[in-house]
């Protein structure tokens, strides 16, 4: 008998345990919850919507868009543009990239397997570009892969709704033929709509 109610008191005493493990997990919760809405006032606005300025008419750097490509072997430039059902963005990206007369340019398409004519307007850049489409799983994956099929000394990918300002293939080689101790170079960003761009950025290109 003393056996029995030993067991159902060390059965009483796992329960209870078991209820205080559920209400520190729960109180964990809780207190995890409270911390993140606390936190998201200080969170906002996201950075994607901060503004240095107020928007303005975008004017292209004429010393830029003019400048001459540099002298000598130019390094070979590689761009990958990963893209999936975005071809009403996606001509404007093509053009800004093949209009920049960059004489040693290899630029592919890595389309994901689109449904909304992004293969036609592919094939009607000729050689121009090369391009695959298929399905793949996402954005990294089709960058990879299209980095994969590219070569370039220089390599870079830019996504099918953002363009390239005029003169930046020549700027950037020029950048890594006078600095051999950069390795990475990037530009400020713009925010554009579909009839007018918003400048909102300050500076040079940084590196």
């Amino acid at each position: 008998m003393s056996g029995d109610k030993h067991r159902n008191h060390v059965l009483e005493l796992e329960q209870r345990i078991a209820e205080l493990e559920r209400r520190v997990e729960a109180l964990a919760q809780a207190f995890s919850r409270n911390r993140h809405q606390a936190r998201r006032p200080w969170l906002r606005p996201p950075l994607w919507v901060l503004e240095q300025h107020r928007p303005r008419p975008l004017v292209s750097n004429p010393e830029l868009r003019d400048e001459a490509q540099p002298s000598g072997a130019l390094p070979e430039i590689a761009i990958v543009t990963p893209t999936l059902n975005r071809r009403a963005y996606l001509n404007a990206t093509i053009d800004s990239i093949v209009g920049q007369s960059y004489r040693r340019l290899n630029y592919r398409v890595q389309d994901g397997g689109s449904t909304d004519g992004t293969q036609a307007l592919l094939a009607s850049y000729g050689p121009r570009l090369s391009w695959h489409s298929g399905h793949d799983d996402g954005q990294a994956q089709a960058i990879n892969r299209g980095l994969a099929e590219s070569d370039g000394e220089i390599m870079a990918y830019l996504n099918s709704d953002d363009l390239l300002m005029p003169g930046t293939l020549t700027y950037v080689a020029r950048v890594f033929q006078t600095r051999p101790d950069i390795d990475v170079v990037y530009g400020h960003r713009i925010f554009c709509r579909r009839r007018r761009a918003r400048d909102r950025t300050r500076g040079p290109a940084a590196s």
